[in-house]
């Protein structure tokens, strides 16, 4: 068996940190990282890891600016060279004593000596950053030399649970074994499992590959392909009391499975952690969380994720909880173009996905009627990209007619950084051929403090509580336009409006969308019993208000569906990966 000590499980939010020395370490002669404006060192960091490649990065270029000696960055899949001394960031390949990562915890660092080599190890967000700062200016000396062995620097995190357990057994007995080679990325599967449980657990779970099946010995989790499974499909098989196989068909399974896995978290605020994983299984798409509605055509999620580079990283818990719900359609706000399609977009796109309304295409209808009287009435058009709101849709059951996505116009173009945007689809349904048409929207701040300059030779001053109210207003002007347009292109087209529109229901402008002809506030139709009350954001990792009304709404035409169901998510997991709730509707036709 070749043994790949990588990524980690993280698993609950745990004992106190305690750091094991390293078992096979040299004697403590000073390793010189640079000398006589040479070094022999290079940095390895853990392939596929986003945050252990910054941090490498980062590191190298600090020491240039430090020594003036530029040392060579690359990821794992370099081989090892006996003849290189290493500087390796996170969990690499090459190996570090297994008590070492089995102690280390969510929130904590660990940086270590081996013989030549120096391992920086770090457990949550930032936590390789903080770790590598903490190397130039604690570990490395002034003459650019790593003096002492074993564990050099560590740095605790304070955690609540101090008992974990799987099907009975401390989490830390398992090791998760991944085949070596394989058509699916099993790396995948681990970073949503170790995302979502970092936040209710510290404990690491080491990982390992495997050649041959027959050489996993328990207590192991043991993760692999199976052709024989239907499209979609996973399987959960335990052997014995301490042996769990996990098998899935496709990248669509493995996300499907994650899910599953993560259901069985216990509440986060317990004592202790149980997890259970028994005998089962399930198919992408059939929802491990929250089935349809009995009688539901579709079902559309509104998902405001603040998706800026700084919330980089936790953009895997946007993703796997707009999967867990498997949406037909979400209508995503405050992303980046970049942003999605390099993290959200990917992940969901191997979920099956496809993106529409992503880049603007268009200018507002409303700034072409102004264009005789407006002589920049384009040039905001190319502004405010992070007011992106594409639109998600599932690519096994639709099919794009047409899309389009503008910036608002109105007087947003005299205040750049609020100027908002929406974006549109028309979807034909592949087996039933019926259209629906979705509108993905973001409206002005409620408040802001914002004082600067958007241009050149626009200014801007803060938005109070009247100005912004004026500029939903026009928001909601335009949205009802283009809802207009294209119902009389597609008459009784079934439509959804969705999105963070920064007003409670009692505004004027959720008013004025309430009383167009067709539209009406999705929480208003759902039957009793089936609405969620209560804020739609909140603190990042805390529950919403149980007593505020929501900003974030969906809008549905009630002359042609009804509302099933109303649902603003709010789980433990869900509240890590943004500051807005997802919501939910799942709508009939009638």
């Amino acid at each position: 068996m070749k043994k790949r000590l990588t990524r980690v499980l993280s698993c609950a939010l745990a004992l106190l940190f305690v750091v094991m020395p390293l078992s096979s370490c040299a004697g403590s002669s000073p390793l010189k990282i640079v000398k006589d404006g040479e070094s022999a060192y290079r940095i390895v960091y853990e392939n596929g890891n986003r945050e252990a490649g910054n941090a490498a990065e980062y590191l190298a270029a600090e020491l240039e600016e430090l020594t003036e000696v530029e040392l060579e960055v690359t990821d794992d899949r370099t081989e090892a060279d006996k003849k290189i001394p290493e500087i390796l960031v996170g969990r690499t390949n090459r190996g570090t004593d297994y008590q070492l990562q089995r102690t280390l915890r969510y929130g904590s660092y660990t940086i270590a000596r081996e013989k030549k080599n120096v391992y920086i190890l770090g457990a949550g967000d930032g936590m390789l950053t903080q770790a590598c700062e903490d190397f130039l200016t604690d570990v490395l000396d002034e003459s650019y030399k790593v003096r002492g062995k074993g564990v050099l620097l560590t740095a605790e995190g304070n955690y609540a649970v101090s008992t974990v357990t799987l099907n009975g057994r401390a989490i830390t007995d398992y090791t998760v074994y991944l085949p070596e080679h394989s058509k699916l990325n099993w790396d995948q599967y681990l970073g949503y499992v170790e995302d979502q449980l970092a936040a209710v657990s510290g404990f690491m779970l080491t990982t390992v590959t495997y050649t041959d099946v027959a050489e996993v010995s328990g207590p192991a989790i043991v993760l692999q392909s199976d052709d024989s499974l239907g499209s979609g499909e996973y399987k959960i098989k335990a052997q014995g009391q301490d042996t769990l196989y996990l098998s899935a068909d496709s990248q669509e399974a493995v996300m499907a499975m994650a899910m599953a896995f993560i259901t069985r978290l216990s509440d986060k605020k317990a004592e202790a952690m149980e997890l259970k994983l028994e005998d089962g299984g399930g198919r992408a798409g059939e929802n491990p969380l929250m089935p349809m509605t009995e009688g539901t055509d579709l079902r559309v999620m509104t998902f405001n994720i603040y998706a800026t580079p700084d919330h980089k990283s936790l953009m895997p818990f946007v993703s796997a909880s707009m999967y867990a719900y498997a949406p037909d359609f979400v209508c995503l706000q405050e992303c980046s173009t970049k942003s999605v399609f390099d993290v959200v977009g990917d992940d969901m796109a191997q979920a099956g996905y496809g993106i529409a309304g992503a880049t603007f295409t268009e200018v507002s209808p409303t700034a072409l009627e102004n264009a005789a009287t407006d002589d920049h009435y384009q040039r905001f058009a190319h502004l405010g990209a992070n007011s992106c709101t594409p639109i998600l849709y599932r690519t096994d059951r639709w099919e794009s007619v047409e899309q389009g996505s503008y910036l608002f116009y109105w007087k947003n173009r005299y205040h750049m950084t609020n100027t908002k945007s929406l974006s549109y689809g028309v979807f034909k349904n592949k087996t039933t051929q019926e259209l629906v048409l979705i509108i993905s929207t973001h409206f002005p701040l409620m408040t802001s403090s914002y004082v600067g300059k958007g241009d050149a030779y626009m200014m801007y001053s803060g938005t109070d509580n009247v100005l912004g109210a004026a500029w939903r207003n026009g928001a909601t002007q335009e949205i009802l336009k283009e809802v207009d347009a294209m119902r009389a292109k597609y008459p009784g087209i079934l439509t959804v409006v969705g999105g963070d529109m920064n007003a409670k229901s009692t505004e004027d402008s959720m008013k004025t969308m309430e009383n167009h002809a067709v539209l009406s506030d999705a929480i208003v139709m759902a039957p009793d019993g089936m609405i969620s009350s209560g804020a739609s954001y909140h603190d990042y990792g805390k529950a919403p208000s149980a007593t505020v009304l929501p900003i974030d709404h969906l809008f549905v035409s009630e002359d042609v569906a009804s509302v099933l169901r109303h649902l603003i998510v709010a789980d433990p997991l869900t509240v890590q990966g943004s500051d807005h709730c997802p919501v939910i509707v799942d709508i009939a036709r009638k």
